[in-house]
């Protein structure tokens, strides 16, 4: 289940709130939303073993504070290290992640994407849910 983590985003919206509907305020939020699901859908769509809309996670770090930091960084953790999912395959989820959050800046920004593999022999992993009988 891979994390994916959007860091640096723009603080503005990267396209006229206004033009859209959308007002200013909630603009940020919406653009989160849109580009959070579309990243969901990316990392299914890369065909890793295993990997699946659901099983992603997208969260967003924090805004660009550096005026002309336009870079938007993609950080993806979490997912497991296992002899079916190759480096092609880790390209191609990192390919796919930037094409996707191209679309969703302005033309003066540029994406990175980083993808760490979770290696389960060097790291500890544990998944819980709540127990509703409880």
């Amino acid at each position: 289940m891979p994390f994916i983590e959007v860091r640096n985003w723009p603080k503005r919206p990267p396209t006229p709130a206004d033009a859209m509907g959308i007002k200013s305020a909630n603009f940020i939020a919406w653009w989160q939303t849109e580009l959070g699901c579309a990243l969901r859908r990316a990392s299914a769509m890369a065909d890793l073993p295993g990997v699946t809309e659901d099983s992603t996670t997208v969260t967003f770090g924090g805004p660009c504070v550096v005026p002309k930091d336009k870079v938007l960084g993609v950080i993806v953790t979490g997912l497991f290290d296992r002899p079916d999912r190759t480096k092609e395959m880790r390209d191609r989820l990192a390919d796919y992640l930037a094409d996707t959050a191209l679309q969703y800046l302005s033309l003066d920004w540029r994406v990175e994407v980083l993808v760490h593999p979770f290696d389960t022999e060097h790291g500890s992993y544990v998944s819980k849910a709540v127990d509703n009988n409880s």
